[in-house]
């Protein structure tokens, strides 16, 4: 019986595939003279025909070569010449490939995409296959490649998980959502189309993204993709959307019943044992808003106090994400649920727009699919839709942390999901369009971020990171760290009246739109979001 052959991921042969060590020594059976050898030659040229190629093994392989060759003992003719040529490290490797695929000077923002499937792809030219060197196994062009193994592994485990037919799959499914939508094109004041320069770029990138489902989280890296005038306008755009929500702040007699905490924690807990209605309020404020916001103050702080003093004011570290979820933010239900206006569903609560859009085209021949599981779901009671979305996680990394750039992919799938969902219900109004928010809440061990997400330009949307705040790992007993506690207390009602509001003007919205005769048809007014493939962690 003839041996196995071995098969890699892919179900490809792997002895039928090229390796490292073949394409070096077909590198030196090239050379018509030793002076030709040349260490930056070498890695351009492996690197082309290889472009799978991780840089460790480049560098490994060209030393290797270089020990031998300069060995006396090996008599070889190229003694001299590797004697002459450095040694290669991961820097110098990165350094020859970049300055070789570098892009041209048309750069991806020439790239016309009107008609999409007819374009030339990015994801084959020089530049990709760089990137692809760097990151991954290839793909055919006009797909995306395929991230594996070494850094990328570290920002983003799923996308590695995925097959190249998975990646082919997304990759196309972007493409298709690109081509559905029936709405107006993002146009910059010069004329520049930017959303036919971001779908340029998002065809090139080598992991599942955020941009895949056309949400924009960070501005920056975009920017060198448009020409000086058009980055300029492309980031006040931005930078004017970001600020055309009113954060507001609370009323004086709010802001007056926190600040009161703001002491000692002995002095707090003297003021928690005499209950909430510890001052008097202003004739002209409703008694049952009062009592609301009242109790969920003082129960939030009793919460926070109770965990605090349960272990000696020094927040333990390194718990599970239950414990964070459940002993530290454990009141945020008290927090969202006071009022009458919003309901907060903790613990793996699936998601009903996300399950809405999964089984949008679903017959009764195909399995229904369930809707996204996260952390947390607060919905508007008087319309039922979801509204808010809250993800945990157990170590605050800050904001480039591995498990708060994979929660942002999540976040913002779901964020768009229940956008789409709300519109819908609105009758796809553009006034709703230019108006609705939906949040978010990302939660990593003592640290909280507050998320918004809304309707930027064209195909795209915006989610974006307003503010984070941190409990002190130490309650001292000077009250030091009081106003930090209170500081957190205080965006957290600041966070729920927001969402409140809008809530508010969903039900509004939804009354409106079932008040208006409209014949439905199958225009796509804003662009259909990924669905990742389903071996993906993510999904």
């Amino acid at each position: 019986m003839p041996p196995k052959r071995r098969t890699d991921s892919t179900g490809e042969h792997k002895e039928d595939k090229p390796t490292v060590k073949a394409l070096a020594l077909e590198y030196l059976d090239s050379l018509d003279s030793p002076t030709e050898l040349s260490a930056k030659a070498f890695a351009i040229a492996v690197a082309s025909k290889m472009p799978t190629a991780r840089h460790k093994h480049l560098v490994l392989e060209w030393n290797q070569l270089r020990a031998q060759h300069m060995d006396p003992a090996k008599g070889s003719h190229l003694q001299e010449a590797f004697a002459a040529a450095p040694m290669l490290s991961l820097e110098m490797i990165k350094r020859y490939i970049d300055e070789h695929f570098a892009p041209s000077s048309s750069g991806l923002d020439q790239i016309a995409l009107s008609n999409v499937s007819n374009a030339p792809s990015p994801a084959s030219g020089p530049l990709a296959r760089a990137k692809r060197a760097r990151s991954g196994p290839a793909l055919s062009p006009s797909t995306t490649s395929q991230s594996t193994t070494g850094s990328s592994r570290s920002s983003s485990s799923s996308s590695s998980s995925l097959s190249s037919s998975a990646v082919q799959r997304m990759a196309d499914e972007f493409v298709q959502h690109y081509k559905e939508y029936t709405g107006r094109d993002w146009t910059l004041p010069s004329g520049t189309i930017a959303d036919q320069i971001l779908c340029s770029h998002i065809r090139t990138l080598t992991k599942e993204s955020v941009l895949h489902s056309f949400v924009i989280q960070r501005t920056r890296p975009l920017l060198s993709l448009f020409d000086a005038i058009d980055a300029d306008a492309f980031q006040k755009h931005i930078a004017d959307s970001d600020k055309s929500e009113a954060q507001g702040q609370l009323i004086n007699w709010q802001r007056a019943t926190i600040e009161q905490y703001d002491a000692s924690p002995k002095e707090i807990w003297n003021k928690l044992k005499g209950g909430w209605a510890t001052s008097d309020l202003p004739q002209d404020v409703d008694a049952s808003v009062a009592f609301s916001f009242r109790c969920s103050v003082y129960q939030t702080l009793l919460d926070l106090a109770t965990v605090y003093r349960t272990h000696q004011y020094r927040l333990p570290q390194g718990k599970k994400e239950s414990w964070y979820t459940t002993k530290v933010w454990g009141f945020l239900w008290k927090i969202i649920d006071a009022g009458g206006v919003l309901e907060y569903e903790p613990g793996e609560a699936t998601s009903a727009a996300s399950s809405l859009r999964k089984n949008s085209e679903r017959d009764l021949e195909s399995k229904q699919s369930q809707g996204r599981k996260i952390d947390g779901i607060v919905s508007c009671l008087a319309t039922n839709l979801e509204i808010c979305a809250v993800e945990a996680g157990k170590l605050d990394q800050g904001q480039s942390g591995t498990k708060i750039l994979q929660d942002s992919v999540k976040m913002a799938k779901v964020l768009k999901d229940m956008f789409d969902a709300i519109h819908t219900r609105s009758n796809g109004s553009e006034a709703v369009k230019r108006e609705l928010r939906t949040y978010g809440l990302l939660i990593s061990g003592t640290r909280i971020d507050f998320v918004s997400f809304r309707h930027l330009e064209g195909r795209f949307f915006r989610m974006q990171t307003e503010d984070s705040v941190t409990l002190p790992p130490v309650w001292d007993e000077h009250g030091v760290s009081s106003k930090t506690i209170v500081a957190v207390v205080y965006k957290l009602m600041l966070f729920k009246s927001r969402v409140e509001k809008m809530a508010n003007n969903i039900a509004l919205w939804v009354q409106v739109s079932l008040d208006i005769t409209a014949s439905p048809d199958d225009s796509r007014p804003i662009v259909a979001t990924m669905t990742t493939p389903g071996n993906s962690p993510r999904r």
